[in-house]
């Protein structure tokens, strides 16, 4: 209950979405996100060509970009999942889910 009223005063108070439906911001920190993981990767990616073992890297700040960037971004993208169902909750159906995960 605690999280449905957050997020209502969230998209109601705090984050108002562009002229097509997407909240730009989120949209913006996801992207940050995305890149964060993608440099954890390439870390463990780097020393894995230069040991031969396929491990986390040395550098915690790799390590917490990885498991953060992908902590988030799912937590992000429920989140505007959900605030899509809501906006359109007088014409979700079964294909319209489907498509939004997808999409």
């Amino acid at each position: 209950m605690v999280a449905l009223l957050s997020t209502h005063l969230i998209v109601n108070k705090l984050i108002t979405p562009s002229s097509q439906g997407r909240f730009v911001t989120i949209d913006g920190l996801r992207g940050y996100l995305a890149f964060f993981v993608f440099l954890h990767h390439s870390c463990i990616w780097y020393y894995y060509l230069q040991s031969g073992v396929w491990a986390l890297p040395p550098s915690r700040l790799f390590v917490h970009f990885g498991q953060m960037g992908v902590a988030l971004f799912f937590m992000i993208t429920g989140f505007l999942f959900l605030i899509s169902c809501w906006m359109n909750v007088s014409t979700v159906s079964t294909g319209f889910v489907y498509m939004s995960l997808v999409f």
